[in-house]
């Protein structure tokens, strides 16, 4: 029912994007998406866990077109990873200052359309949900920072999965598709890559998987253990997606003070350039230089006073947990603060649509 509701939702934000006035305040598509939606997932996020993944509105047409169409590939093992989902991130970072994203109903309807179709086009190809897993950025922005988040999917009782020969959970059973994340779930360690589906509760035949409360932030450190499953440390490709997401912030964050702005402009008119040329500059070094040069001297300093040079990819990978808590608290920051000062431009659009309606 929730799935049908965003799906609906997400239908009407895409016809009010193309169709409706092009002004950002007076369109739900400018609105919406931008001001609510994200305020929500954020303040969700903290309060309770990922809550967008499990009613994500392109899980629908996913299912309804793979009865028609039985998957039969794997993801391709060279692509198991999440340096595609980095340069999806980064690109869309970029694009979202370069081309003001935010300001455009249309660009933000065609954004939702392009995403149903990869979605759909991925997911009828390849088993489980790999789009889910190594492309979606709003995915990936979940999954990273659920780490904060309060709740988990786990197992009540160790024991009970050691003695179970079925492996439902991950496998699926009647109706359940099973973990389409292809996690392990008795040996999986916080909220990384899970999306809180709860297909492995429903398929759990000793009712032995629930949301159960947990310390927030407890595989930041769990995960950095070399010898935890599915380690951080032995992860450069998760590493590198939670600097992206904490430098990004303050990237995206910097777009909208007014210091930042002004410096821009006098570098366009020092230059004699394109504004777009200074923004893309800005951007390139805040988001990809700047961290990556930080991040590789930090590595190499902890490595050299701890006496750790021979593990030093390790121990650069394990640094980069304490990033997540620091950017998240950016986002929070500054999608709250839109939420919070602008949640009443929901009622001019919604009384412009309703006229239209007649």
């Amino acid at each position: 029912a929730l799935r049908t509701g965003s799906l609906l939702i997400a239908i009407a934000i895409v016809l009010d994007g193309l169709l409706g006035p092009p002004v950002e305040g007076m369109n739900g598509a400018g609105v919406i998406p931008w001001i609510h939606w994200r305020g929500m997932v954020v303040i969700g996020l903290l309060a309770l866990g990922n809550l967008f993944c499990p009613v994500c509105p392109f899980i629908l047409p996913r299912r309804l077109a793979r009865r028609f169409k039985p998957v039969s590939r794997d993801w391709p093992r060279a692509l198991r990873s999440k340096w595609f989902a980095v340069a999806l991130v980064t690109a869309f970072l970029v694009a979202y200052e370069l081309f003001s994203l935010w300001s455009s109903p249309w660009w933000t309807a065609w954004i939702i359309v392009g995403y149903f179709v990869v979605a759909l086009g991925v997911d009828t190809l390849f088993r489980g949900d790999a789009f889910c897993r190594y492309l979606c950025p709003i995915g990936q922005f979940q999954v990273v920072h659920s780490a904060l988040s309060p709740l988990e999917v786990r197992v009540r009782d160790q024991a009970v999965c050691t003695s179970c020969a079925s492996r439902a959970c991950t496998r699926g059973a009647g109706r359940s598709t099973g973990c389409g994340m292809g996690l392990n779930v008795p040996a999986k360690v916080g909220n990384t890559d899970c999306t809180f589906c709860l297909e492995c509760v429903s398929a759990c035949p000793h009712d032995n998987i629930g949301l159960l409360p947990r310390m927030p932030g407890e595989e930041l450190i769990l995960n950095a253990r070399p010898a935890a499953p599915r380690s951080l440390a032995r992860r450069p490709d998760l590493a590198a997606l939670l600097v992206v997401f904490a430098f990004g912030a303050f990237a995206n964050a910097a777009g909208m003070v007014a210091p930042v702005l002004a410096w821009q402009d006098g570098m366009v008119a020092r230059l004699g350039i394109e504004r777009w040329m200074v923004v893309l500059a800005s951007l390139a070094l805040s988001i990809v230089v700047t961290p990556t040069l930080l991040v590789l001297i930090a590595g190499v300093l902890g490595a050299a006073w701890t006496g750790l040079t021979a593990r030093r990819v390790e121990l650069t990978c394990r640094m980069t947990a304490s990033l997540v808590p620091i950017g998240f608290a950016m986002w929070f920051s500054h999608m709250v603060f839109h939420f919070v000062t602008s949640a009443g431009s929901i009622v001019p659009v919604t009384q412009r649509v309703l006229g239209g309606l007649g």
